[in-house]
């Protein structure tokens, strides 16, 4: 008994002695549970900011836009880590495919097409506050805790391409659309993605590898530059009928011999088989009103935007006659595996029973499964499209013949035309680069 009675107070003390014990296995249990969530949600959050900053074409190399692209990733972990106390530090490296990969852009390496890419990489240092800090005499971790993390993505750049704008620059072009002419609505959009082809070709670390540019303009012909001189060009070849006839003396005979001609019907034989020969008729002296020409392939956009910004429309329509130019200087010699004629126009051809014989709407037979058959091949991807505002395309049975009824869209306004194209020029985005290792230099946990 007297044993027992010296042992009271023995269990309460040796509670005592283990609470802090048991407290900090707690604090280390909840807290640590705590951090490995927040560690993977922060590499949850940084995925998607370095999928924008990957995503951001509106970046140079400049200090303004790299901070801009930091600000972008600090507002990302912001909203989806709302547990971050402060973001310390945020580090962006942007590396050029070459310095990637040796083997950059080799089909079959790393992608089946060999598809370039910009490699964008961010590393950052938060901060979280503890639940419950330990001291001197608590087991926990401390008041702030450190994390460091990173992530990258990959910018991918489709293969370059050879964009042909054919424009229709027929006196309706003058009248007011969407708030200004459209003739200057549409050139400014031409702009606009010209500025956007730029900046791939900005990116591209290959001379070969860049987007080209031209422009064909049409009323009732093409134009044609040949040094100070524009040409009025014809392509399209018309059966000819006899209307005045004359006597004629020829190798000491006297015969009848045709003087005037008149145009009838187009001769789709004819006209197809000389898609891709020379112009068949010029006329320097004929004054439509219209100022334009074609501009051949350039890398040089600046220059065809100032071009382009001299011209203006007159006179009728004739869109077979820029479609057929267009195929012309399509099949030009090219490095680039990507073409694309983009046709923009405000109405129907004014010659309607020309325009939908020589589409083939009703007989199959027309210029642009010729077009095609010539553009496309198995190392070159040639694609068609009409953007038709201001009337309904419905009536242009012409052209949706031509291109394929896929291939027709009508804008409502001017940036539906904006984002038609540029859905057809896009690059791809948002590969995750899964081969990325942490920094090891992390604190606390």
């Amino acid at each position: 008994m007297k044993s027992l009675h010296n042992q009271k107070g023995v269990a309460a003390i040796f509670f005592v002695l283990i609470i802090p014990c048991l407290w900090g296995l707690f604090t280390l249990g909840v807290e640590g549970s705590r951090y490995l969530q927040e560690k993977a949600r922060l590499s949850d959050s940084l995925e998607s900011a370095v999928l924008a900053v990957a995503a951001n074409k509106e970046q140079s190399d400049s200090e303004n836009d790299t901070n801009n692209n930091k600000q972008l990733v600090s507002e990302y972990l912001d909203y989806l880590n709302q547990e971050i106390a402060s973001i310390d530090a945020v580090s962006i490296t942007k590396i050029s495919c070459e310095d990637a990969e040796k083997e950059c852009g080799t089909p079959g390496v790393y992608d089946r097409s060999g598809m370039r890419f910009i490699q964008y990489k961010v590393d950052v240092t938060t901060q979280y506050t503890s639940w419950f800090p330990g001291s001197e005499h608590m087991l926990g971790f401390d008041e702030k805790v450190t994390m460091n993390t990173g992530a990258m993505a990959r910018r991918y750049q489709q293969r370059a391409l050879d964009i042909v704008f054919v424009a229709d620059y027929s006196g309706s072009m003058k009248e007011s659309w969407d708030g200004e002419p459209k003739y200057k609505g549409v050139r400014k959009n031409i702009g606009y993605i010209l500025d956007e082809l730029n900046k791939y070709n900005g990116l591209s670390g290959k001379e070969g590898d860049k987007n080209r540019a031209s422009f064909v303009g049409y009323n009732f012909f093409v134009k044609d530059k040949r040094g100070s001189s524009v040409y009025s060009i014809e392509q399209v070849v018309y059966n000819q009928k006899c209307v005045k006839k004359k006597w004629k003396w020829i190798d000491g005979k006297l015969q009848q011999v045709c003087v005037k001609y008149d145009r009838e019907e187009p001769n789709v034989t004819g006209t197809i088989s000389d898609i891709f020969t020379e112009n068949t008729t010029t006329d320097e002296k004929q004054d439509d009103g219209a100022i334009f020409y074609n501009r051949e392939f350039t890398f040089n956009f600046s220059q065809l935007k100032k071009d382009i910004s001299k011209f203006y429309p007159s006179d009728g329509t004739s869109s077979y006659e820029g479609i057929i130019s267009a195929a012309r200087i399509l099949n030009e010699p090219s490095d680039n595996e990507r073409k694309l004629m983009v046709i923009l126009t405000d109405g129907e051809d004014w010659r309607k029973d020309d325009s939908e014989l020589l589409y083939g709407v009703n007989t199959g037979v027309g210029i642009c499964e010729p077009i095609r058959n010539q553009l496309n091949s198995s190392d070159v991807e040639f694609k068609m499209v009409v953007i038709g505002f201001d009337y309904d395309m419905n009536e242009n049975k012409g052209l949706k013949t031509c291109v394929g009824e896929k291939n027709v869209f009508k804008a409502e306004n001017y940036d539906e035309i904006y984002n038609q194209i540029l859905e057809l020029i896009v690059e791809e985005i948002g590969h995750l680069h899964s081969g990325y290792k942490e920094p090891s230099n992390q604190e606390g946990i």
